[in-house]
């Protein structure tokens, strides 16, 4: 390797990647995981919380939530898997509960916010949020399209979707 991951910000990364995946078992690989510690950091001065639409365990979250200092995360998922099958995933796959997610993110339970349901139903009342990082880890066509479409006027300025 010629990438040196002794540098403080580059051994955090690794180090949250290593963590959110030995927490929940998530698909997304050490480099993309880094990546995102990265895009969550660049945005710390960005006006605004995070969110998450696609949570599982909460792998991914975890990453944002170690990379940021005191912004809120706001979980969308069904937390109860995939509400119907679409090309290679199945009704019911990624299924992870409230309850798993709070477990896995117990170092931060004043930072996260749990909206369960079909999106974007699960945004109901949150129409004013302004978001200054958004991750969307969608399987599903419908939803993606429904999470685009909501979160991009609600992204602040210099904020990344």
């Amino acid at each position: 390797m010629l990438t040196n991951y002794r540098h403080p910000r580059r051994m955090a990364a690794l180090s949250a990647s290593k963590k959110a995946r030995l927490i929940a078992g998530i698909a997304s690989t050490p480099l993309e995981c880094v990546e995102l510690y990265n895009a969550v950091v660049a945005c710390e001065k960005i006006p605004g919380d995070m969110a998450e639409a696609g949570v599982y365990r909460g792998g991914t979250a975890a990453v944002m939530l170690a990379a940021s200092n005191e912004k809120r995360l706001h979980l969308f998922d069904t937390f109860e898997g995939l509400p119907h099958g679409e090309g290679k995933f199945a009704a019911g796959e990624w299924l992870g509960s409230v309850n798993d997610v709070r477990s896995n993110l117990s170092q931060w339970p004043s930072r996260i916010e749990c909206h369960p349901g079909l999106f974007p139903s699960s945004t109901a009342g949150l129409d004013a949020m302004q978001f200054s990082f958004v991750h969307l880890d969608l399987d599903l066509y419908d939803s993606t399209l429904a999470a685009l479409e909501w979160f991009w006027p609600r992204i602040a300025r210099g904020g990344i979707q």
